[in-house]
């Protein structure tokens, strides 16, 4: 059976989102591993669920091409599995995953930076955290543009970014992020990303 562009898309995107979540899920399913045999030597105290929490922002391309192609306004989105991405002085590496999506006059993109990261504190006031850090990420996307005659489909590229934000107490962040990414498709990807997080 043949299977439509838009059925493809679906299938592509559920691939790549389904692949981010593993990447999360993995290192949490360990941690409760670990738990669990610590527990039979300890008092058994009240676990606490993980923190979850939606991530959404905006992305904006640097690019001219890019933004005449998707727009110049992407919506930027992700899921949140564990505590706020607080930075000691000592440095703290994470998992960084998330989803942008860009769409304008018929072109659509989805763009997944998958990788790690690394985040220092750089100023604590009380609750309050400021931090800075970097991360290295693979950059799957699967877009449609007919202007340019790429049709649906799963690339990738590779890329780094830079970022500093602040995070209020065990609740809260806000972040600025520039992504710097190798092309795809003869398309540049890199642009400034501001985003904010809850943990419940």
């Amino acid at each position: 059976m043949r299977l439509t562009n838009n059925t493809s898309t679906m299938f592509g995107t559920c691939l790549l989102v389904s692949l981010a979540t593993s990447f999360i899920l993995l290192p949490m399913a360990s941690s409760a591993a670990a738990d669990s045999n610590n527990a039979k030597s300890a008092p058994r105290n009240h676990r606490k669920l993980p923190r979850i929490g939606p991530e959404i922002g905006v992305f904006l391309p640097t690019d001219g091409t890019t933004r005449n192609r998707f727009g110049a306004s992407w919506l930027s989105v992700g899921l949140g599995f564990s505590a706020l991405p607080h930075a000691s002085a000592k440095g703290q590496i994470g998992v960084n995953v998330k989803i942008l999506r860009g769409s304008h006059d018929g072109n659509t993109a989805y763009v997944i930076p998958i990788g790690l990261g690394y985040r220092r504190a750089l100023q604590v006031s009380g609750t309050t955290v400021t931090y800075a850090g970097a991360t290295t990420d693979v950059y799957f996307s699967d877009m449609n543009s007919p202007d340019d005659n790429i049709k649906w489909g799963i690339r990738n590229g590779y890329g780094a970014s830079v970022l500093t934000g602040v995070t209020f107490g065990e609740t809260g962040y806000i972040q600025a992020e520039y992504h710097a990414v190798t092309k795809i498709r003869n398309l540049n990807f890199s642009g400034l990303e501001l985003q904010a997080g809850l943990r419940f």
